[in-house]
């Protein structure tokens, strides 16, 4: 067995062995749940990656400790996103429900910033890349709907999870200014 292969507890693979596994050998039973993973890890990868997912929940071929809070995260976010009534989605439902600024040129503005510093933060043109991602996003709109189920789920929970950093940092930001001014 590969010593990459992260699973917690022992007593956690050994549940999954024989809960997946009745009737097999223990050694067969511990390499089916070792396969199952791996599979599970890939299928989250190619998923986010095929949904458009930021970096950092790329490719991971062994399961580890970042891995599983990447999974969670993923997780998370389905829970946080305000679902739309009808799938596929477009632009305009996302602003409504996942951005909600006052004008669609803030939404639009906030989303670049958002897919400027979250999706291409480490290139050398964030800020092309993100007009270019919300371009594609309307191109998809004109098919229909660019958001299906999972596109909105990872991009709708990692922008309000983003969001929610922004307006804390923001507010920081403030109270220090009121602070010095005061001072």
């Amino acid at each position: 067995m590969n010593e990459n292969i992260w699973f917690g507890h022992p007593e956690e693979l050994a549940k999954l062995a024989a809960a997946v596994s009745p009737g097999k050998s223990p050694a067969e039973a511990v390499a089916y749940a070792v396969e199952l993973c791996r599979e599970s890890v890939e299928a989250v990868n190619r998923i986010a990656l095929e949904e458009g997912a930021p970096p950092g929940l790329g490719f991971y071929p062994f399961i580890t400790d970042s891995t599983v809070d990447r999974i969670q995260k993923l997780e998370n976010w389905k829970k946080i996103a305000p679902m739309p009534e009808a799938l596929p989605a477009t632009i305009a439902d996302f602003f409504d429900l996942i951005v909600k600024a006052k004008t669609p040129s803030d939404c639009t503005k906030r989303m670049r910033d958002f897919f400027s510093q979250v999706y291409f933060g480490n290139d050398n043109d964030p800020q092309s890349r993100a007009a270019a991602q919300i371009q594609r996003i309307k191109q998809g709109d004109q098919q229909g709907g660019y958001f299906t189920q999972t596109r909105w789920e990872i991009m709708g929970g990692c922008y309000c999870e983003w969001w929610k950093g922004e307006k804390s940092r923001k507010a920081g930001q403030s109270a220090r200014q009121r602070k010095k001014k005061s001072s």
